[in-house]
C-alpha cells in the first residue's frame, strides 16, 4: 500500500492491506475479496474524507462526495456503512474503498472531491498500484488478453434510441413519485410514508444511473480538433502549438452534439485573427510559435470548456467604434459604457474582431450565434481579452438538461394561478421588500440590495400575464412584493413574483410548435399534481 503525494508519485511501499483491517472494519471474507481484486490487476483506493466543522446536512455532503467517488469505479464498502451515514450517525470523517478495472489518476479524483461545498481535506492511499510497460511477456499478454475478455462480457452497447427512452420513463417515475409525495402529505398516512422513503431513495439511485448513462467524454468532440487547427495553421503560415487538458471530462450527449461548432467557430477565429504571423509575433517581443489551448473541467455543477490563445487580443475600443458606426449605440451609451457591456456588445453578434473579410472568419455574426447556442443548452459564455497578451473564451455547461433543480414561483391564486420554475443554479437568494423601496433610473425599476442597484423584472409583465378574477386583482395590489434575485455572468437582476412554492427536481419537457415562441419561457415541466409549470429562460432577464 502506498501513500500518494499531490502530483501522484507513491510516498511509501507497497504494505499489506491487513495494517488497514481494524480501521476499515474488514471481516476475513472482505478481506479475501480484495486480495482477489488485487490479483485480478485491478486498482483499489482507500478514501478518507473530511467534512468541515459544524456542516449541516451531512448525509447529503456524503452523498454528493461517494456520487462522485462512483464516476471512478465501484464502492466496495463504507464507514460508517450507508445507513449510518443517512442518519448522519458519523463525526466529521468517512471512508470508502473503491475497486476499479483502470488505472486512476489521483490528482483529479482529488481535486473533484475537495471541489465539494463543505468538504475540509481528502486523503487517498492506494492498496496496489499498477505499473504498464510496452514490453510485456508472454504470460502477462495471456493475461491481459484474458482480462479483456471478461471487460467485453462486462459492457453492452446501448442505441441512444433507449437511453432516451430510458431517461423519459425516469422522469414520468420522478413526476409520479413527487405526486405520491404530496397525496402522503395530505392524508398523513404513516405506512405510506415508510414506503415513500424507500421509493424515494430507489428513484434517486435509478435517475442517477440513467444520467451518468448518457455522460460521455468530451474526447468525443475534442479529438477531431488536432487535424483542424493544423490544416489551418499550415494554410495561414502561422506556427502554433495547439494544446489540450481535460479529455476524460464528462457531459451528457445531448450537450456534447450541440458544443461541437461553436468551439469551432472559436478555435478558428483564434487561429484566423487572434494569433499573430511569426514575423509579427518576434517583432512584438514575443515567442514565434504562439499558444492555443484547449481545456476542459469540472466546477461543482458544471463543466468549463476553455479556449486560449496568446494572440494579439481584442480591441474593445475598436468594437465600441464599430458599434457606433452601425448605429448600434450612441455616444452617450458609447461613454459610459462598462467592461461588462463592451462584452455584451461583441457577444451580441453583428461586430467583428477582424479587419477584413475571409473564408475562415471575419463576418461578425458567429459570436451571436455561439452564444446563442450555449444559451439553448443551460450554459453561458464569457470572454476576457487583454491587448497583446491574448483572448480566452470560456463556455460554462451544465452537466445535464433533462433533469434539473428549481424553485416554484407563481402568479395568480386559486384556479387561475400559474407555476413557473426558474434553475435553481441561477438564484442567489429570495427577499421580501416593500413597493415603496422600488424606484425608477430611466425608465427602468430598482431596487438597492445591499448597497447594489439591481434591475427589476416584474414576471406578470415577462409573460404577459392578465388579470382573471377580483382576487387576483386583490393579489397584485399587495404592497408587500417578493423578489427572486438571479445571477448570469456576473451580473444580478430580480425578479418579482406574486408568491414562492418552494424547490423541486423536475423534467424538462419540449415546448414545441408554437409554444416555442413564448416570450421569456424556455420549456416545461409537469408537476406532481399534474398542472404544467412553464420554465423561465434566465437569459431574457437580461
Amino acid at each position: 500500500m502506498s501513500n500518494i503525494t499531490d502530483n501522484g508519485e507513491n510516498s511509501e511501499d507497497i504494505v499489506d492491506v491487513l495494517q488497514y483491517q481494524e480501521e476499515l472494519e474488514l471481516d476475513d471474507e472482505e478481506i479475501e475479496e480484495i486480495t482477489h481484486n488485487q490479483e485480478q490487476n485491478k486498482t483499489v483506493l482507500y478514501i478518507t474524507i473530511t467534512l468541515q466543522p459544524e456542516t449541516e446536512l451531512k448525509y447529503t455532503r456524503a452523498y454528493l462526495c461517494l456520487k462522485k467517488v462512483r464516476e471512478f469505479g465501484k464502492i466496495f464498502k463504507t464507514v460508517p456503512n450507508e445507513a449510518n451515514l443517512k442518519e448522519e450517525n458519523f463525526d466529521r470523517s468517512f471512508r470508502a474503498i473503491l475497486i476499479s478495472q483502470e488505472i486512476i489518476d489521483i490528482l483529479p479524483l482529488k481535486q473533484n472531491l475537495g471541489s465539494i461545498a463543505a468538504v475540509d481535506s481528502v486523503e487517498i492511499v492506494v492498496f496496489n498500484m499498477r505499473e504498464l510497460s510496452e514490453n510485456l511477456d508472454a504470460n502477462s499478454q495471456e493475461s491481459k488478453g484474458k482480462k479483456n475478455n471478461i471487460m467485453a462480457v462486462q459492457n453492452v452497447k446501448v442505441s441512444i434510441k433507449h437511453l432516451d427512452n430510458l431517461m423519459n420513463l425516469t422522469g414520468e417515475l420522478l413526476i409520479t413519485k413527487i405526486r405520491l409525495d404530496k397525496i402522503a402529505q395530505q392524508r398523513h398516512i404513516n405506512e405510506l410514508n415508510e414506503t415513500l422513503n424507500l421509493i424515494n431513495r430507489i428513484t434517486f439511485d435509478l435517475q442517477d444511473e440513467v444520467l451518468q448513462m448518457r455522460m460521455i467524454p468530451v474526447s468525443h468532440i475534442f479529438d477531431r480538433f488536432p487535424r483542424m487547427v493544423r490544416d489551418l495553421t499550415k494554410s495561414l503560415g502561422k506556427l502554433i502549438d495547439f494544446s489540450m487538458e481535460g479529455r476524460e471530462i464528462e457531459l451528457d450527449r445531448t450537450i456534447i452534439d450541440e458544443i461541437g461548432d461553436p468551439i469551432v467557430h472559436l478555435l478558428r477565429n483564434s487561429v484566423d485573427h487572434g494569433i499573430e504571423k511569426p514575423d509579427i509575433r518576434i517583432t512584438k517581443g514575443k515567442n514565434r510559435i504562439a499558444s492555443l489551448k484547449l481545456r476542459a473541467y469540472r466546477e461543482r455543477n458544471f463543466v468549463i470548456i476553455e479556449i486560449a490563445d496568446d494572440g494579439k487580443g481584442i480591441d474593445f475600443d475598436k468594437i465600441k467604434q464599430k458599434a457606433l458606426k452601425r448605429n448600434l449605440i450612441t455616444s452617450e451609451e458609447a461613454d459610459q459604457m462598462t467592461d461588462y457591456d463592451l462584452k455584451r456588445l461583441l457577444l451580441g453578434g453583428g461586430i467583428s474582431t477582424a479587419d477584413k473579410i475571409s473564408e475562415i472568419s471575419g463576418r461578425g455574426v458567429g459570436l451571436g450565434v455561439v452564444k446563442q447556442k450555449i444559451e439553448s443548452i443551460g450554459g453561458i459564455i464569457d470572454v476576457d481579452s487583454k491587448l497583446e497578451k491574448g483572448t480566452t473564451f470560456l463556455l460554462k455547461l451544465p452537466l445535464t438538461v433533462a433533469i434539473i433543480k428549481s424553485l416554484l414561483v407563481s402568479l395568480g391564486s386559486g384556479r387561475d394561478m400559474e407555476i413557473y420554475a426558474i434553475p435553481i443554479n441561477n438564484v442567489v437568494r429570495t427577499i421580501v421588500i416593500h413597493e415603496s423601496e422600488i424606484r425608477t433610473i430611466k425608465n427602468k425599476e430598482v431596487i438597492t440590495i445591499m448597497g447594489k442597484i439591481v434591475s427589476i423584472v416584474r414576471l406578470r409583465k415577462l409573460v404577459s400575464y392578465e388579470d382573471k378574477s377580483n382576487e387576483d386583482q386583490t393579489l397584485k395590489n399587495v404592497k408587500m412584493k417578493t423578489i427572486i434575485v438571479i445571477e448570469r455572468n456576473g451580473m444580478e437582476v430580480g425578479l418579482m413574483v406574486d408568491s414562492l412554492i418552494g424547490q423541486q427536481e423536475i423534467v424538462i419537457k419540449s415546448l414545441g410548435g408554437l409554444l416555442k415562441a413564448i416570450n421569456g419561457v424556455s420549456g416545461g415541466a409537469i408537476l406532481g399534481d399534474g398542472k404544467v409549470a412553464l420554465i423561465i429562460d434566465v437569459g431574457s432577464l437580461f
